[in-house]
């Protein structure tokens, strides 16, 4: 499909939404041209989740099959999930976080540690203080007064999973 940027901008900044004239200035401004979308993708996507547009409609509007708008739009989201996944994956080799425990080690002592490393280093991790505990109970690494059993170094890979390697 070929579609003008000026004909996404008379379609979609009908009437007067703040946001929509910001991404279009933003979008000439070269700010998102390199993104993973298209020209296509944005103006359906925006057509379909800022002004409510059925497919049905935008189909109309653009002169295209109501299941290729199903297709852009579908293409939309499998992007997004993609980029997502990889921002997670650049995050958990990039912020990485080691913590050396070691035997009859407190557990919650632990867990203070690793999120103040992880304040320090400005890294969210996506699990909450009892989460993290629970993580790491299942793992038999502590006994039954929430001790470690031995000496281990913890690997958070935020985002992703926590690795025990038991230190000999």
């Amino acid at each position: 499909m070929d579609i003008s940027i000026h004909k996404i901008i008379e379609l979609i900044t009908k009437g007067d939404e703040a946001e929509l004239k910001r991404f279009i200035e933003m979008y000439s401004r070269n700010r998102i041209e390199n993104s993973f979308y298209t020209l296509e993708e944005i103006a359906i996507s925006l057509l379909h989740y800022i002004r409510g547009y059925t497919p049905q409609r935008i189909a109309e509007l653009l002169g295209m099959s109501r299941s290729n708008v199903y297709a852009v739009l579908k293409r939309f989201q499998q992007k997004y999930e993609k980029a997502l996944k990889t921002i997670n994956l650049y995050e958990a080799i990039t912020n990485v976080i080691y913590i050396t425990v070691r035997k009859g080690e407190p557990l919650d002592e632990v867990a203070r540690r690793i999120y103040s490393v992880a304040d320090k280093k400005k890294i969210k991790i996506p699990f909450r203080g009892l989460e993290l505990i629970n993580i790491l109970e299942r793992r038999d690494i502590v006994d039954d007064r929430l001790r470690f059993k031995g000496d281990y170094r913890l690997i958070l890979l935020p985002n992703i999973d926590i690795i025990v390697e038991k230190i000999q």
